[in-house]
Order: C-alpha cells, then structure tokens, then sequence
C-alpha cells in the first residue's frame, strides 16, 4: 500500500501538459508494479486535465509492455481481477463497502495500490482517501493543512531525500509539485521534501 499527498509526480513519467520528464519518477512508478505487468489506474475526476494526466500514465506504460488501462467505473473484484498496480488519483466520492471490500482483498492477495492527493484546495479528495485507507486496514493518512514546497514549478529532490529502498531502485531523483504531508506510523517513508517533510 503506497500512499502520495501530491497528485502531479505524475506528470514527470509522461511529461504530459509540457512537464520535464523525470527518470526517477518512472523507475518509481515502474517498481510499483512489484515485477508485474497489469496496471488499472481509476479516474473517476471526468475532468480533462486529470484524465489527461491520468492517460498520459497509462500510455507510458503501455509503451513499456505493461497491460494498462484507465476506467471510471466501480472498484470491483472483477476489474481487479489478474491486476499487479491500481492507481487511485483524487478521487470525488467515498469509496463504497463493496470498493472498500475489493480493495482490501487486492492488497491481501499481493497487488499494490498507491493513493494520490492533493494540497488543501482537494481537501474532499484527500477525506475519501484517508477514509479508504481506513477501510482497507491502512494506517497511512494524507495530514490535511499540511501543505509545503508550493513556490511554484516542479521541485526535484535527490540523495537522503529518497530513501533507499527496493521501490526506489534506479530513483536517483524524484519530482513534485506543492503536496500535502503523510503520515506512515507503521509504514517506511520514501520521498522527502525540502525540509524533511515525508509526502
């Protein structure tokens, strides 16, 4: 279970909407897939400009070999069925019971999940996050009012920043844009804001 307060890290692995592609961001989201290859990424959003981020992931591992898609609807056994990587990106409702139900059981049988949010202007995003963690048995919490490195652009962090770690193999730098703070109590932190702010 992966957990992210900044949604445009993104950005970096396709360099969609003009964004410099980062090669640490890739080899991340490449090692996300724990040596598998089905990815599903969940875009609930319907908004042009994060399903253009959402696509611009989805194609770049498709071009890599991954057996990748983007759907819009229910969480369900099915969907996940046979599944290494689901991506879950500020979502605009709770998940339900049966998502929560499905999601859990994913994580169980050995699939990944990472959850994006955002700074405090997606604040219900970030609710219907911590509430799924919850859910799924997770103690990973986005820290709302917790936003931090907003100077503007993307910030790239390097060296004690990025833990080592095997999902960080071959990240040798790391790219992000105003995130909010996340707490992983029982968790290992990997990525390190400027003043040390674990996101």
């Amino acid at each position: 279970m992966f957990l992210s307060g900044d949604f445009n890290l993104l950005q970096p692995v396709s360099g969609v909407r003009d964004t410099p592609i980062d090669e640490g961001n890739r080899a991340f989201f490449m090692n996300l897939l724990g040596g598998g290859s089905v990815a599903r990424i969940h875009d609930d959003q319907g908004n042009t400009i994060f399903s253009s981020i959402f696509q611009g992931l989805s194609d770049y591992y498709t071009g890599q070999g991954v057996d990748s898609a983007v759907f819009r609807n229910d969480v369900d056994t099915q969907t996940l069925d046979g599944v290494d990587l689901l991506v879950v990106g500020l979502p605009s409702f709770f998940f339900t019971a049966d998502e929560s139900a499905a999601m859990r059981e994913f994580v169980q049988s050995g699939g990944n999940i990472i959850f994006l949010g955002e700074v405090n202007n997606f604040l219900m995003s970030n609710w219907y996050i911590n509430s799924a963690l919850s859910q799924v048995g997770s103690t990973l919490r986005i820290v709302n009012q917790s936003d931090f490195d907003g100077g503007g652009g993307f910030t790239t962090i390097t060296g004690p920043q990025i833990t080592d770690d095997p999902f960080t193999q071959g990240v040798d730098s790391f790219s992000y844009a105003f995130s909010s703070q996340v707490t992983a109590p029982d968790g290992t932190g990997l990525f390190y804001g400027e003043d040390g702010e674990l996101f």
